[in-house]
């Protein structure tokens, strides 16, 4: 009889045909609620790895309206201001991982993505509609000086209308700007323009919405911010952007928010924000200032050694200024929750007052039942005794005893 070979079976496989087939890996069906194929989930973790860039509320007091407020109501863009607090960071990530493009025609295109189960499509006029912005005049983006010059015809008209000063660098900060531009330069790296990072450099975007704030030409502020999700989503190691904006899309396409982790954005732009950028001293009168020195020179940007017997400067770096934003920020919570604690203790303090008074109270109670009772059975026992003594009395008259 012929004998037959055993096949070979791997360290933990089962040598039993039948098991070892049910122990094979079991291909995944897509689409899932969380992916529409495969790689999509194997890119998931890269994504989910991203730093994301939530946005900023705004918190001014009335005075400072005209700084922030009614420029970005005379473009149209108020509904940008007060942003959802919650942003939800992995589905952040699900919509960059599946997020595609249709092609641009007329300067409209189509994002499509998808979310636990649920298409997100919108194009401009949706997206418009959907955070409550108005369709601008214009749908302008790009990145590169060559692009200004092309659209403006001449970079140095945006430049004069934006700086404080003549402007002659290669590098435009955020110090060159007009004083009060520099708040709405703030806001605009925060939610239009997003990016992780320091805010002092100016990009030529920027100047160019920085100019068309200034000469009133209205862009589309719906188009400026897909073209921004397409970049996030295509270049690898960038941050994903419109955290909080996120937050009303998925809303609005019903996406299932609960159970879901989430964080909370705590630090909106406040009057303490535009202190730091300098534009408090032009709300309250001082745009003059700035107009007379128009026509001075600045120095180069380049680095200039010190002039002889002067003092250094005194004021601190950007970092350093942040650093200490964030933590006054921390004190100003800590001192907070400290007040609340103590607010805690001092109610269960007074609670715990009324609770040993009503103790003592219900105590005294019970010991004057107490006497109460005593007195009763006493006075019980002296009725007896009175009653069985006269019982006996007519007893003895009625039946004497024998003699």
């Amino acid at each position: 009889m012929p004998r037959t070979k055993r096949v070979r079976t791997e360290a933990g496989e089962s040598s039993n045909p039948q098991r070892r087939e049910q122990q094979q890996p079991q291909n995944q069906s897509y689409p899932i609620d969380e992916f529409l194929n495969e790689s999509h989930e194997l890119a998931f973790q890269n994504f989910s790895s991203r730093p994301i860039v939530t946005g900023r509320r705004v918190n001014l007091p009335p005075q400072y309206d005209a700084l922030l407020v009614s420029k970005l109501e005379s473009m149209g863009w108020l509904n940008l201001i007060n942003l959802p607090q919650k942003v939800y960071p992995r589905l952040v990530s699900l919509f960059y991982v599946h997020l595609r493009v249709t092609h641009e025609e007329d300067g409209n295109f189509t994002l499509i993505s998808y979310v636990k189960g649920k298409g997100v499509q919108f194009d401009v006029p949706t997206l418009a509609r959907i955070i409550g912005v108005e369709v601008g005049e214009e749908n302008t983006y790009f990145q590169t000086e060559a692009e200004l010059v092309n659209i403006v015809g001449n970079g140095s008209d945006v430049y004069t209308t934006i700086c404080q000063n003549r402007f002659t660098g290669t590098s435009l900060q955020a110090r060159h700007l007009k004083s009060y531009l520099r708040i709405l330069h703030r806001w605009i790296v925060e939610n239009v323009t997003p990016k992780k990072g320091h805010h002092d450099a100016v990009p030529y975007f920027n100047a160019y919405l920085l100019y068309c704030f200034e000469v009133g030409q209205k862009l589309d502020v719906s188009y400026i911010i897909m073209k921004e999700m397409v970049l996030a989503n295509q270049e690898m190691g960038r941050s994903l952007l419109f955290g909080a904006l996120l937050t009303k899309i998925f809303k609005y396409f019903k996406v299932h928010l609960a159970n879901e982790m989430e964080i909370k954005i705590r630090s909106p732009i406040t009057q303490y924000t535009v202190n730091r950028a300098g534009a408090a001293a032009n709300l309250m009168g001082n745009d003059n200032a700035a107009e007379d020195s128009e026509d001075e020179v600045p120095p180069d940007d380049g680095r200039q050694d010190p002039p002889v017997n002067v003092m250094p400067s005194t004021e601190p770096p950007q970092y350093w200024t942040d650093f200490l934003a964030i933590e006054e920020q921390r004190y100003t919570q800590r001192v907070e929750w400290e007040h609340q604690m103590a607010n805690q203790v001092n109610s269960l303090g007074t609670q715990f007052e009324t609770f040993a008074t009503a103790q003592n109270s219900l105590i005294e109670q019970f010991g004057e039942f107490r006497l109460d009772i005593g007195r009763r059975h006493d006075m019980a026992n002296n009725r007896i005794d009175r009653i069985e003594h006269r019982v006996n009395d007519i007893y003895h008259h009625y039946f004497p005893p024998p003699p």
